[in-house]
């Protein structure tokens, strides 16, 4: 019996809203992005993450715990309260 046509999923967490901007604290040359207020999961990982300071296209690639995850590409500056946004889709 020959396979059914693909499916596509339109719903779920991979079509969510990006996250509103929270505190976050970049430290350049550095891949950890701490953050009380985020709250990351294991939801986040491979969504793209920006902010002053977080090159343009990293995304999540591991939770170290609710208020630090690690970034693809090291931070570019050293700073406090940078606005972070978690997108909503993965990358």
């Amino acid at each position: 019996r020959p396979p059914g046509p693909p499916t596509v999923a339109t719903t779920g967490s991979a079509f969510a809203p990006p996250r509103p901007r929270a505190p976050g604290v970049p430290t350049n040359a550095s891949t950890p992005i701490p953050s009380s207020t985020l709250a990351f999961t294991a939801a986040d990982l491979g969504h793209g993450i920006s902010g002053a300071g977080i090159p343009a296209g990293a995304t999540i690639v591991s939770i170290t715990n609710a208020t630090t995850a690690v970034m693809s590409a090291a931070a570019t500056v050293t700073a406090s309260n940078v606005s972070v946004t978690v997108a909503g889709d993965a990358l």
